[in-house]
């Protein structure tokens, strides 16, 4: 089970999201793809979107991201995600992720990111606004008193 140094794990967090390694995930050791994790983090980041009810339609992309890749995961390992909302506002969205393996689940990898509106015309960044905000607003002060690892929470917001 999570150890208290990792981040919150709990149903407040954790997402519908929980893909199984698939073989083309895996490399030749059979162990999962450093490409894949990123991938899982940005399935994790879309399932949690919409289980907090943000259309599909809304743009949004990761500005910035730091994965730490902390433990092996094999072919055929069942993943569960967490989302935490660190904060929202205007200029996007910070969220601390969790990515924990196996039945008896063990943190594989964390993964900070913020995210940034932009304007699908242009591509460039805009204000993140309206029911989205809130939403995600909503999620932040719902996850504000749950844990935040040492050494994680300040990844620096940039718009590209």
């Amino acid at each position: 089970m999570p150890s208290p140094d990792a981040p919150y794990f709990g149903a407040e967090v954790t997402n519908a999201c929980r893909p199984t390694v698939v073989p083309d995930w895996t490399d030749y050791n059979d162990h999962f793809n450093v490409a894949y994790y990123a991938q899982a983090f940005d399935m994790a980041a879309r399932q949690f979107r919409g289980d907090i009810g943000i259309a599909e339609d809304v743009p949004l992309r990761t500005a910035r991201s730091r994965i730490d890749y902390l433990r092996e995961i094999p072919g055929g390992a069942t993943l569960t995600m967490t989302t935490q909302v660190l904060s929202a506002g205007t200029g996007g969205l910070h969220l601390l992720q969790a990515l924990y393996a196996g039945e008896d689940p063990y943190l594989a990898a964390i993964e900070e990111r913020f995210d940034i509106a932009f304007a699908p015309a242009t591509g460039s960044a805009c204000p993140l606004d309206g029911a989205a905000l809130r939403d995600f607003q909503g999620a932040a002060a719902r996850h504000s008193g749950l844990a935040v690892p040492s050494g994680w929470g300040g990844l620096a917001s940039e718009s590209r």
